[in-house]
């Protein structure tokens, strides 16, 4: 598994869900973007994980070989905002399954991301309370009974 944004809340929540599995659980690649210090920290508790700082000289371009390197059999993308694209895109590319937290991802690209996805025959598991929600609208009520799905801008910078 590699975890992109550990340093964030999805990152340090799945990694103390994976901690608790560890057994079930082989962590290959945790990626900061600029909290180095913490990612260090985690880093020691999954020692055999590659650690990228993404923000760093060059640190994009690493992000992206590590992913495509990793053998990720699912990437965890906890990455904030657009820079989380392209790491999504990565993984796809790698052939990773990809449990998706990054809403702008899809907003920005939905119809390429999930196109490709389909070529490569890689999963797409929504992990982010927005992305749970309206996945299980759709399951629930099926695609061709919904016209509309309204979200409100509840989190974030928008939270308080």
């Amino acid at each position: 598994m590699a975890v992109l944004g550990a340093t964030g809340s999805i990152g340090k929540s799945a990694l103390d869900v994976i901690a608790q599995g560890k057994d079930h659980f082989e962590v290959v690649l945790l990626s900061a973007h600029s909290n180095g210090k913490t990612l260090d920290d985690i880093g020691r508790l999954w020692p055999e994980a590659e650690l990228v700082l993404s923000g760093a000289a060059g640190g994009k371009e690493s992000l992206l070989t590590a992913i495509a390197n990793a053998g990720a059999d699912i990437v965890l993308n906890g990455i904030s905002g657009a820079a989380g694209l392209e790491p999504s895109m990565a993984a796809i590319e790698a052939g990773c399954d990809l449990a998706l937290a990054n809403k702008e991802t899809l907003v920005m690209a939905g119809p390429l991301v999930l196109a490709r996805a389909g070529e490569k025959n890689v999963h797409i598991f929504p992990v982010d309370s927005e992305h749970s929600a309206v996945f299980h609208l759709i399951e629930a009520h099926g695609r061709n009974n919904l016209d509309e799905i309204l979200l409100t801008a509840s989190g974030g910078p928008f939270r308080n």
